[in-house]
């Protein structure tokens, strides 16, 4: 091998530690993105949408709600609704609903 295959390989080594150095810092940059914006979403989880308030999980009427106790907002998924819903007559619903201001 000549010298000046081997500065050219030296150079071809050189350039891709550099690419690798590159790399690595932009997936650094991702991942510490990513983990700011799923600790945004922990943040928020279990938090009132009206007033930010920590919900208190209760299941009625097997489904699971999350009421908030400064604001008494009741919160519940749509497939718990549904639950509520093909469970209860008119009479249980009003029951329901008392027990939630209540």
């Amino acid at each position: 091998m000549t010298e000046k295959d081997r500065y050219g390989e030296t150079l071809r080594n050189r350039e891709k530690a550099e690419e690798d150095r590159y790399a690595a810092e932009q997936d650094r940059i991702r991942l510490e993105k990513l983990r700011r914006e799923a600790q945004a979403v922990d943040e928020v989880k279990g938090r009132c949408p009206r007033c930010g308030e920590s919900l208190v999980g209760a299941r009625r009427f097997e489904a699971s709600i999350q009421t908030c106790s400064r604001c008494r907002g009741v919160w519940l998924g749509m497939d718990d609704l549904e639950r509520i819903l093909a469970r209860a007559s008119e009479g249980e619903i009003v029951r329901f609903v008392r027990s939630l201001l209540s």
